[in-house]
């Protein structure tokens, strides 16, 4: 395993500049010519979570708020500068997990605790829609997965069950029903119109064809509270994070089995396949870190140390890599709170 740099509360607090937090002369040395590293980061949240991009320079995210601090929005940044543009409050439908639309501009954000999901114009913020399920309305929704082809948008409700919407008319038009235990992450394979859930209850993949709406097969994981997917379509690899055993497992969907298993670091949990890279990206929650992983050779190529709580991984359409990170303990957390970082990474893999 790569040493990991750690950067303490003292040197974030005397890095703090306006819009962005620059970063210690240490840690831009530790990265090396072409080597992956934190680039920037920006105080963000609190409660950060999902990210997405418009393709056009903003980049979003989402928080949750606090107990302290109770109630969420987005927060737009310059996906350059880090610089905060606008922030739209959302109240109680605090959002969690968020995906874009770029061709029609319009962002969708599960809120956990409303049990809904909200369409929000990107642009201008405006709300356009609040989509709810009426047999269900305390809805454990999860990851949201936008289909831009199909205007479809998907999203997990952990009691096993997968919102399909119509991002036409921003209505809910069905709900895939018996997933399994759990069901948190999706990836989906428009070629094959096939759509992959995580259970980490069952620590499981269910594939599920999206014309019958049906389960076709179930593949375990080999791992522990498995919880996000990252799929490679082109080698039909299917990457699957798993939290509590610290890992990767890579999972042959033609022989339908599990290959390899990838130590990467405790907690690990977001997730994103990067094909201009040539990598994967795992976000390693307890062990403060960011790890990656060549898509090739199925190796670790090397663990980059973020503050706080490294928490999702997001790729924008550029193959620029971004993290959210949650506030550690009141002791040695950074002044800035919860944060969002952007990585530099190689552009071009061989």
């Amino acid at each position: 395993m790569i040493p990991a740099f750690r950067i303490s509360a003292g040197a974030i607090a005397s890095a703090l500049t306006i819009g962005a937090i620059a970063l210690p002369a240490q840690q831009a040395a530790h990265a090396g010519h072409g080597a992956a590293s934190v680039a920037a980061q920006a105080p963000a949240g609190p409660g950060v979570y999902e990210l997405a991009s418009d393709g056009k320079g903003s980049l979003f995210v989402a928080f949750a708020g606090s107990r302290d601090k109770p109630g969420g929005g987005l927060i737009t940044y310059d996906a350059a500068t880090l610089k905060e543009k606008k922030r739209v409050e959302l109240g109680s439908s605090a959002p969690y997990g968020m995906g874009i639309n770029s061709k029609t501009g319009i962002l969708y954000t599960t809120n956990t605790r409303a049990g809904n999901i909200t369409a929000i114009e990107a642009a201008s913020g405006k709300i356009v829609a609040t989509i709810t399920d009426p047999t269900e309305a305390n809805a454990h929704l999860f990851r949201v997965l936008v289909d831009e082809a199909s205007n479809t948008v998907y999203a997990s409700v952990t009691g096993g069950r997968i919102w399909v919407i119509d991002g036409k008319t921003n209505t809910l038009t069905r709900v895939l029903e018996n997933i399994g235990a759990t069901t948190i992450g999706l990836a989906l394979d428009p070629a094959s119109n096939q759509l992959y859930a995580a259970n980490m209850g069952h620590n499981q993949v269910a594939v599920i064809d999206l014309k019958s709406g049906r389960v076709t097969r179930r593949i375990s994981t080999d791992g522990k509270r498995s919880s996000m997917l990252a799929l490679d379509a082109a080698t039909s690899r299917l990457f699957v994070s798993n939290q509590e055993s610290g890992d990767v497992s890579v999972i042959d969907l033609k022989e339908n089995k599990v290959i390899k298993t990838i130590p990467t670091g405790g907690g690990a949990l977001g997730m994103s396949y990067v094909p201009q890279h040539g990598r994967v990206y795992v976000a390693n929650r307890q062990a403060g870190t960011v790890s990656i992983i060549d898509a090739k050779t199925l190796d670790k190529v090397a663990d980059v140390p973020v503050a706080g709580y490294p928490n999702t991984v997001f790729v924008d359409a550029k193959g620029d890599v971004f993290v959210t990170s949650k506030l550690k303990t009141a002791k040695d957390a950074q002044p800035a709170g919860d944060l969002v970082v952007r990585m530099s990474a190689p552009t071009l893999v061989p």
